[in-house]
């Protein structure tokens, strides 16, 4: 079973929604403890989008790629021989 890799727009539209989110004027007030503890997931899920996501999807991409290049090879040594 192939994994996919997350697409780059809904990357984009979770960084939207959580900055939305973040930035709107009742999340500015004074929050109960469990709407602070939203903000803390919220702030956490914006490094992921912005930084870790990204840079692993960008990493599994080259494997792949790596992956395809090196099985072409083999199945030339074999044809090879």
């Amino acid at each position: 079973m192939a994994v996919s890799t997350p697409d780059i727009n809904n990357l984009a539209q979770i960084e939207k929604h959580c900055e939305e989110i973040l930035n709107s004027p009742y999340m500015r007030k004074e929050l109960p403890g469990e709407l602070q503890n939203l903000r803390t997931l919220l702030s956490k899920v914006l490094v992921l989008v912005r930084e870790e996501v990204p840079a692993l999807v960008a990493e599994t991409r080259r494997l792949r790629n790596q992956n395809r290049r090196l099985e072409a090879e083999l199945e030339a040594l074999r044809s090879a021989r």
